[in-house]
Order: structure tokens, then C-alpha cells, then sequence
């Protein structure tokens, strides 16, 4: 698996969401990660998961060719408490400011 291509922003309570879900024990299939974060659109959290395994976050493990799980490393539990200590802003706190007029 190489290097995901495009430029991608990452939502950073996006990536906490997912390393929470890895992070209950054991391996987990594609559809449990899926299941357990509605509202977040499939093609994001394939995106997502391909962005942690590429970053040594998320191992996937690969059973056939439509088995795979996925399983949170090290480096993704430290992330993850890291990911811990920023709190989701309310939406008005980043809202984009008014321009000032001139």
C-alpha cells in the first residue's frame, strides 16, 4: 500500500473517532469501524483508515481479498491519548470571522 494520493485535510476528531473505535480490543472489520460512526460518509473512513495504516497508526491485516481488519498499533493509542486532551470546539469557535470593512 503506498502513499495515499492527493492533497487531504484530516478532520483531527475524525481520525479520534476512529482510533477510539480500534482502540476497544482486537481487530476489527471495515463495517464495525463503519457501523460504529454514522453520519461519516464510507469513502471518508476508507480515506481515513488508508491515512493511519500508511502512518503506522492502524495495521491492516489482510485474511483474502474481501476479509481485512483493522488494528490499532502503538503509535496509534499514542496518538489517540494525545487526540484525547483537545476537546471538539462549538461550531461558533471556528466559524470563519467577519471581515472588517475598510
Amino acid at each position: 500500500m503506498g502513499r495515499p494520493k492527493g492533497k487531504m485535510l484530516f478532520n483531527v476528531f475524525t481520525i479520534r473517532q476512529i482510533l477510539e473505535t480500534l482502540s476497544g480490543g482486537g481487530a476489527k472489520n471495515y463495517w464495525s469501524v463503519a457501523r460504529s460512526l454514522p453520519g461519516i460518509h464510507s469513502s471518508t473512513i476508507s480515506r481515513y483508515l488508508r491515512f493511519l495504516v500508511y502512518n503506522g497508526c492502524v495495521e491492516r491485516i489482510e485474511h483474502s481479498l474481501l476479509s481485512v481488519d483493522y488494528k490499532i498499533t502503538e503509535k496509534g493509542l499514542r496518538l489517540l491519548e494525545a487526540l484525547r486532551m483537545l476537546e471538539e470546539p462549538p461550531p461558533e469557535a471556528i466559524a470563519p470571522r467577519p471581515r472588517k470593512a475598510r
